[in-house]
């Protein structure tokens, strides 16, 4: 039996724009980087439902919007990536593809953070604790979120804690197909834990994002908004 997951939950953009203040940015530097926040988040959250249409919009945006005036020199590599990264996303034909973008969209973010030496912050969500199948998949969600985190931040704890919670026995019932996609998942966990490097945890990210698409590809269905995985009404 397969049950709709709880999509991701996004820790709120709003981190960017106190993070880069915080360092007297100006303010349209931290503009810039609670937009591409936004964009990012909603090209996978789109990937997470297994919906390649809806990856388009976000992901053109990223690719051609004008970085901010007054944004430091020395970010510019950084979001040229980030830029043609999103253009492979906006263009790809296929979920794997984009999934794959994605991950080095938010290794190109992280890899920024880490050389202007400002972290980002997210706000603490504790592990689902719901038994069943729902709440197997609530934990799904909740181990993608410390893994984008881990990515983003980038933090090694929000990465490990990600991978860890991929660590439990796959869920039994459902399509055949389902059931192996769901055992892959469990294996790209192990592969997170042993990833050191940034690039190679991008990767197994990426492959994890297409997998979970995958499975609501086959099932016929996405996860719930964010506002019921979240609770706000």
């Amino acid at each position: 039996m397969h049950t709709q997951t709880p999509s991701v939950v996004r820790a709120t953009a709003a981190f960017a724009m106190v993070a880069f203040l915080a360092c007297g940015e100006p303010e349209t530097a931290a503009d810039h980087m609670e937009q591409h926040f936004e964009q990012v988040d909603a090209v996978q959250t789109a990937v997470i439902a297994g919906d390649l249409a809806a990856v388009k919009q976000p992901a053109g945006w990223l690719a051609s919007h004008e970085p901010a005036e007054d944004l430091p020199g020395d970010w510019e590599p950084f979001v040229t990536d980030m830029q043609a990264a999103a253009k492979t996303a906006e263009e790809a034909t296929d979920i794997s593809t984009a999934a794959v973008a994605t991950g080095e969209m938010a290794l190109s973010c992280g890899a920024c953070h880490a050389a202007v030496g400002q972290g980002t912050a997210f706000a603490f969500m504790p592990q689902p604790e719901e038994t069943g199948v729902t709440g197997h998949m609530m934990r799904h969600s909740w181990a993608l979120e410390q893994l984008w985190q881990g990515l983003v931040g980038p933090s090694d704890e929000s990465w490990q804690q990600g991978a860890q919670g991929l660590d439990e026995s796959p869920i039994q019932g459902g399509s055949e197909e389902t059931r192996t996609l769901g055992l892959r998942v469990h294996e790209l966990g192990a592969q997170a834990a042993a990833a050191a490097d940034p690039a190679a945890r991008a990767v197994v990210y990426g492959e994890l994002l297409s997998t979970c698409a995958g499975c609501h590809i086959a099932a016929g269905d996405g996860p719930p908004s964010r506002l019921q995985a979240t609770g706000e009404q």
